[in-house]
């Protein structure tokens, strides 16, 4: 899918500060029946550097579930799990 924006936007999120470019691009998936976006561009995340958001994918952990977030700064790659209400 690709998203179209008029202008780059920039927002905070828990902390966290969010880029958003004119042009956002991902795929949709469906990974043990919860949904997910991969192969994203055009989304960054700086949280000390500005990093490239590379997927997300809501996943079980226990009774929980936690949204997982996987980025790359440069050759270098991250990632984190944030918790979400059930």
């Amino acid at each position: 899918m690709t998203i179209t924006n008029d202008g780059e936007y920039k927002t905070s999120m828990f902390g966290t500060n969010i880029g958003i470019s004119d042009k956002v691009t991902f795929k949709v998936q469906i990974k043990d029946g919860l949904p997910g976006i991969t192969t994203i561009e055009g989304i960054q995340a700086h949280k000390g550097v500005w990093a490239d958001v590379k997927s997300m994918q809501v996943q079980t952990d226990g009774d929980r579930l936690k949204l997982h977030i996987e980025g790359r700064y440069g050759f270098i790659r991250r990632s984190e799990d944030i918790d979400l209400k059930k």
